[in-house]
């Protein structure tokens, strides 16, 4: 009899999806121009008995990442 009542309520609890927390950002692609990096998260639990669905990205790209580069030196010609 408790493992029917725990099935019972097990099987109506509505559940809402939910993800893991996101992973820490990758560093700056250094072939690409952009600097892009990336990062992304997994769902933790999908919905069950009519929850909410999953609602969101699992991998975000950021364009904003800099590259470290080597300074360069600049050759200035005069005007022609």
């Amino acid at each position: 009899l408790v493992s029917t009542k725990r099935c019972i309520e097990e099987c109506t609890e509505v559940k809402d999806c939910e993800f893991r927390a996101w992973s820490h950002w990758t560093q700056a692609d250094a072939m690409d121009a952009g600097g892009l990096r990336y990062r992304s998260r997994e769902v933790s639990q999908l919905p069950k008995n009519g929850g909410q669905l999953c609602r969101g990205d699992l991998r975000e790209v950021d364009g904003t990442g800099h590259q470290d580069k080597s300074p360069q030196n600049c050759v200035l010609m005069a005007w022609s």
